[in-house]
């Protein structure tokens, strides 16, 4: 029942985080998958359109469905791959890297959002902010200790070692790690990973999954 009730209660602050998501990049005239996609080719200038999909999870139909919107928008260009003329690489053009300049912050404080949630239910009262240029930001004042980690910048684990992941881990508390995706082979095998993938304009399928010992794990 208890584990049951904390995968209900993550699922809830994830669409909600996602709600609000979409409301803020309204303006930029982008939707929750452009903006994924904006950000993954941002990060990995030349990522192939099959690479895209299986780092995001999507079908890679759905991908090229809205890496042509982008085109047709003049935010991403394709060019034939250096290496395999049978596929294209994926490139921001100067208009897709303003839009992604005008994200950037945006993302950062939706990111925060879940992790917000997560604080509040640990009873910290310090604010919860992105941790995009420090890496990782700490929080004690609760019942337990919030180590909350932005992974964007980093390019393998090795860097993460070199913070003192370790230690962090040693510590107790509640390691909440965004792009952990960048250092996979760094997460314990029973950590927790809750995905949000959007499915529609107002929908979202929030998937949880590892937490070996959820049935005992108590806020």
């Amino acid at each position: 029942m208890a584990a049951r009730r904390i995968a209900f209660l993550l699922a809830q602050l994830g669409a909600d985080a996602s709600a609000a998501f979409e409301q803020a990049i309204a303006p930029l005239g982008i939707t929750a998958s452009e903006a994924g996609l904006l950000r993954l080719i941002g990060r990995n200038p030349g990522l192939g359109q099959k690479a895209a999909s299986e780092q995001l999870g999507v079908r890679p139909s759905r991908v090229v469905t809205v890496l042509d919107r982008l085109e047709d928008r003049g935010q991403i260009e394709r060019r034939r791959s250096s290496t395999d003329r049978r596929s294209h690489e994926l490139h921001l053009t100067p208009a897709g890297q303003q839009t992604l300049a005008a994200l950037r912050p945006i993302a950062d404080e939706h990111e925060a959002a879940f992790t917000r949630g997560l604080a509040q239910g640990l009873g910290i009262t310090d604010p919860v902010t992105s941790p995009t240029y420090t890496i990782v930001n700490e929080y004690l004042s609760g019942r337990m200790p919030l180590f909350h980690f932005d992974m964007y910048r980093l390019s393998s684990s090795e860097e993460l070692f070199d913070i003192g992941w370790e230690d962090y881990l040693a510590r107790g508390g509640v390691c909440a790690v965004e792009w952990s995706e960048n250092v996979d082979d760094a997460l314990m095998t029973d950590a927790i990973c809750v995905r949000i993938e959007r499915t529609g304009d107002d929908s979202r399928r929030i998937t949880i999954s590892g937490g070996n010992e959820l049935e005992n794990f108590s806020l």
